[in-house]
């Protein structure tokens, strides 16, 4: 009964809300139905809302997506009474969440509102976070909207999400880049440590954890529990305002540059030391206001033990040609700590691109260089001379085809060269009978040419001859002499002597037929007709031809 209860409330919530502000979302009923690690969903048109939540898990993740469709909203009531769960990370997708949706959650610490721009029409997000005793950190993406300022007419000060007791146990807050409504008595909490604003925020900014204006001229709070002793405020802040550090215990030196020019009640009830330059404006409040002074780069005799920083500090930069120095500096006076200066080791040389000074040839090595960029020292590296220049092969047997042996260019350690580094010439055809020469001009890293040869050997296959030519109906039969020692016949016939055009070529792979009958040729066309024999070598597999025969010609009927 209650959950039937409480789908009817948030479905009539959906669609005043809708209707209302006039989104393009209609969400009269439910769809459907879904359960995810624990956290309940329902459907609607508009996308998936969480419900409630039946996990035994104390940090959930609740998904972007649900079955292709984005999870969009957080429904009232959703986590409230959950004394589970410890963290709750949103989707960025989410941009509502009801009215006390984590109200009462007992051990909630962490929570990410996604991209929360509202709430329901019924309730908006009121409370959302009431009751969450425990609570430290509230973070959001930089599309969440939605407004966290106090209502001074309230007493106790009301935020809308939580009351005062809550915002006093916070110990880190972000606020996203497009938060436009958030009064800065958020950040006055007991237990505040860190304070992060997203860039481009139109009231505020942040540095090293601490508020400023949006143009980082105003300093404006700094967490009463900020953790570091120290605090450098950066050059261009003009004021510090009230209440800035008042009751920062923990802080105990404060670094004041020249550009401020106004100082509120800003470090009351504090104890700290303000480090300043001297006759500046910072220095003279300090003296109207018996603050301890220190001034920038000079001991005081009032400090008798240095405070030293953790880390180490640069005192040189290494380069590719020297080593660097660092060491432990005091906090205060920038003193060296004795005993604490380290070498840093000499940086490699920062080379550009290797550039060919020499290139490398059949005799000699070439050389490669690169300049560093930092120092200008010039390495050498060498380009190892040409060794060899071979062929695959150097020997073939005529079969009418032109012969392209590989090749294989080796330098005086071995190295193959790739392609890329020679052109190949052939100054003969490569496939008549006799000798033929590949001329290899070698480019890029290397200079020179070497003539490599190989020999193409006549063959010694007897040639066959036609004995008859026989014209047909668009066909014609050719029979020939028989000749031993062979694999096949080939057969060509053309309408042409010199069988430049309609050229047809058979190959006869029987080698005791005698005759072939050649068919779909052109009634009334005159055809000239060769043949030669083939053999097959067993090693390759290439074909030998022999030469062909005398040329005899048939006209078909």
């Amino acid at each position: 009964m209650k959950k039937t209860l409480k789908k009817v409330i948030l479905s009539f919530s959906f669609i005043l809300f809708f209707l209302l502000y006039g989104q393009n979302i209609y969400a009269a009923d439910y769809i459907l139905e879904t359960k995810v690690n624990g956290i309940c969903l329902t459907e609607y048109e508009t996308g998936w809302v969480v419900e409630d939540y039946i996990g035994d898990a104390t940090n959930v993740i609740v998904p972007e997506e649900v079955d292709g469709r984005k999870v969009i909203a957080v429904g009232q009531h959703a986590f409230q009474d959950n004394s589970l769960i410890e963290s709750v990370i949103l989707p960025d997708t989410v941009t509502i969440i009801g009215s006390e949706a984590f109200h009462n959650c007992s051990n909630l610490r962490e929570v990410y509102l996604g991209s929360m721009q509202g709430g329901f029409q019924f309730g908006g997000y009121s409370w959302m976070l009431h009751n969450c005793l425990k609570l430290e950190k509230i973070s959001m993406s930089d599309e969440a909207d939605f407004a966290i300022a106090s209502d001074t007419a309230t007493v106790g000060k009301n935020w809308g999400i939580f009351y005062k007791e809550i915002r006093d146990n916070l110990r880190s807050v972000y606020i996203g880049s497009s938060m436009s409504n958030v009064t800065k008595d958020l950040f006055y909490g007991k237990s505040l440590e860190w304070i992060e604003v997203g860039k481009n925020n139109p009231l505020y900014s942040s540095y090293n954890g601490v508020l400023y204006s949006a143009d980082g001229k105003d300093l404006l709070v700094c967490g009463t529990s900020y953790q570091n002793e120290t605090y450098v405020i950066p050059e261009g802040v003009e004021k510090i305002l009230s209440p800035a550090f008042e009751s920062c215990r923990n802080i105990k030196y404060i670094t004041v540059p020249e550009t401020v020019q106004s100082i509120g009640g800003a470090f009351k009830d504090t104890d700290l030391t303000l480090i300043v330059k001297r006759n500046s404006y910072a220095d003279i409040f300090a003296q109207e206001n018996g603050m301890k002074i220190k001034y920038e780069g000079e001991a005081s005799p009032e400090y008798e033990a240095h405070i030293w920083k953790e880390d180490y500090t640069v005192d040189q930069v290494a380069t590719c040609t020297k080593e660097g120095v660092k060491s432990i500096h005091c906090k205060i006076c920038d003193k060296v700590k004795e005993g604490s200066e380290r070498s840093i080791p000499v940086l490699p040389h920062q080379y550009g691109e290797k550039v060919t000074v020499e290139k490398s040839s059949m005799s000699e090595n070439g050389t490669k260089a690169e300049t560093c960029t930092v120092c200008g020292n010039v390495n050498k590296t060498p380009i190892l001379a040409l060794a060899s220049v071979t062929l695959s092969r150097t020997e073939y047997v005529y079969d009418g085809r032109k012969k392209e042996p590989g090749i294989t260019v080796t330098d005086t350690s071995g190295n193959i060269l790739p392609a890329s580094c020679y052109v190949v010439t052939y100054l003969t055809d490569g496939k008549s009978t006799g000798k033929h020469v590949i001329r290899i001009t070698f480019t890029g890293d290397y200079e020179g040419e070497v003539d490599r040869a190989f020999t193409v050997k006549g063959t010694t296959l007897k040639k066959s001859s036609i004995i008859k030519l026989k014209a047909g109906k668009k066909r014609l039969t050719i029979k020939w002499k028989k000749i031993t020692g062979i694999t096949g016949y080939q057969i060509k016939c053309s309408t042409n002597r010199r069988f430049k055009k309609n050229v047809r070529t058979i190959t006869v792979s029987k080698k005791k037929a005698t005759q072939k009958v050649i068919k779909r040729l052109k009634s009334g066309k005159k055809y000239f007709v060769k043949i030669r024999t083939y053999k097959k070598e067993k090693r390759t597999g290439q074909k030998i031809f022999s030469s062909w025969s005398t040329v005899k010609k048939v006209k078909v009927r």
